[in-house]
């Protein structure tokens, strides 16, 4: 059976950024989706469970996908790849606090300041490198991902403000942003 170019690249991405994965258990049947009405497929499916455990997690994370080519008896899509992702109550809390986490950097750093509540302690804030003004939500975005790698790179990404020529962290250069004294680019409201 062919599969799909996003069945294959979400298996190989979700192997690839775990710590410890189990080995991928391949079946044929469509029994082992657990789904509040019965569905049930007109020929063959191809189950992939695993279980892994991102690097930090208390706990392994249960992913099961499961790909058709077939229609199902009950209607629906051909073709189907279906994703089930199994959380544990401990991983609820992480999960709730890294969406906290981004939520609170994306939203300050793309508000109209620039500012998290940090950076306004500090007086600095973050701008647009194009425009010189206001960061948008997107950048803001790019700039705490790459942040997490800046800090995984042992602090690196952070310290390379200290001999880069226009004084930028890696985020900073990837999201196309610089980190400026208020005192020269001054914020006229909070958070913006």
């Amino acid at each position: 059976m062919r599969h799909s170019t996003l069945f294959l690249a979400l298996t190989a991405v979700l192997v690839a950024g775990c710590e410890t994965p189990t080995t991928p258990a391949i079946r044929s049947s469509a029994d082992v989706i657990a789904a509040s009405a019965p569905t049930t497929f007109s020929g063959e499916a191809t189950v992939v469970q695993v279980q892994v455990t991102p690097i930090g997690a208390p706990a392994p994370v249960g992913i099961n996908l499961v790909e058709t080519g077939k229609l199902p008896e009950s209607g629906g899509a051909l073709n189907a790849t279906l994703l089930q992702l199994s959380i544990s109550k401990e991983q609820t809390g992480g999960l709730i606090s890294l969406g906290a986490e981004v939520g609170y950097s994306v939203y300050f750093i793309g508000s109209g300041s620039g500012q998290t509540v940090g950076m306004r302690v500090l007086g600095i804030r973050a701008i647009d490198s194009a425009t010189g003004g206001r960061v948008d939500y997107g950048k803001a975005f790019v700039r705490y991902l790459v942040s997490i790698v800046s800090f995984l790179a042992i602090l690196i990404g952070y310290l390379w403000m200290l001999w880069d020529p226009e004084k930028q962290t890696w985020h900073d250069k990837v999201a196309g942003t610089f980190v400026v004294p208020v005192s020269d680019y001054p914020v006229e409201a909070w958070p913006g």
